[in-house]
């Protein structure tokens, strides 16, 4: 509904157990394709293996992956 109603939509996935979730059923509902951005905030606090899975799934699913990263408030 929300995805043919506006126009600039993302979903934030912070690698966590309930985002990942809904990357998953978002991935359900539009046949194996996520239609819109995902964006993940790098706090540079996550294990290396959740940025290992973070990558691995963005290529497994195709998954157009925004990552940022606030540096000042990281310095």
């Amino acid at each position: 509904e929300a995805y043919k109603k506006f126009k600039n939509l993302a979903m934030l996935w912070s690698i966590g157990k309930d985002s990942t979730v809904m990357v998953w059923l978002a991935r359900k509902a539009f046949f194996g394709h996520v239609p819109l951005p995902l964006v993940h905030i790098d706090t540079s606090y996550k294990i290396p293996e959740m940025i290992e899975y973070r990558d691995k799934k963005a290529k497994e699913w195709g998954l157009n992956l925004v990552v940022g990263q606030n540096r000042k408030a990281l310095e």
